[in-house]
């Protein structure tokens, strides 16, 4: 399913890909690709709050990921600005 996730990614199918990151996990719920995959589709949809609470759990999983550190940073700014 996280292929098929980033593959409907890359094709601008974000609900479709968010779908496929929530069955990985289901069964994974530790997978830090589908978690930042979660994460990166959400925003794209313009859920920043649902974006950044998978970004937080990615980083849970995998600290090490400063490319989604970088992005959760300026998601939590961009909410504070906002009204």
């Amino acid at each position: 399913y996280n292929k098929r996730a980033t593959v409907l990614y890359l094709m601008q199918r974000y609900q479709d890909s968010v779908d496929d990151c929530r069955m990985v996990l289901e069964m994974e719920p530790l997978h830090f690709g589908a978690l930042s995959g979660l994460g990166l589709c959400l925003l794209r949809m313009g859920d920043l709050h649902g974006a950044l609470k998978a970004f937080e759990r990615t980083l849970q999983v995998h600290p090490g990921l400063t490319e989604i550190r970088k992005m959760a940073e300026d998601l939590r700014v961009r909410l504070e600005a906002e009204p």
